[in-house]
Parts: C-alpha cells; structure tokens; sequence
C-alpha cells in the first residue's frame, strides 16, 4: 500500500505542479490585460512593455540585474 500510494502523490505533484503555475501564469497576465484595458479606456497614458518574459519576477535587463545586486537588502 506504501509504495502505490507514494507513486500516485508523485504523479499527481508531478502534473499538478506544473499546470498550477500555467494556470496562475494565465490569469497574471489575464489580469494584467484587464486592467491595462480599463486604464486606456480611461484615457490614462501607460508605458509600453514587453509583450513576453521569458519568466515572471526575473529581471532579465542585465543593467538593472547589476544595480539590484549592487544594492544592499533591508535585511542585511
């Protein structure tokens, strides 16, 4: 019973894992487009962005990775 029980929590993390962070990945940008959407319905004037990242949260401006490594944390 053991054994069957650890192979179906692997499978089920295994796939669910992944699919749980595609789905929060679509409604982070779902979200975003809404809400860029209702600012130019307003007629607030937003800066462009990139249309892709390759992952969200990374910084991937190597001038901007330099400055934030450059920078001290609160918590040092």
């Amino acid at each position: 019973m053991g054994g069957e029980l650890i192979g179906l929590v692997a499978v089920i993390l295994g796939m669910g894992v992944p699919l749980g962070a595609l789905y929060t990945y679509y409604r982070v940008r779902k979200l975003r487009s809404e809400e860029r959407l209702a600012a130019i319905a307003r007629g607030v004037d937003i800066p462009m962005e990139p249309e892709y990242r390759l992952l969200p949260g990374l910084v991937h401006d190597p001038a901007r990775r330099s400055r934030l490594r450059t920078q001290k944390s609160a918590f040092e």
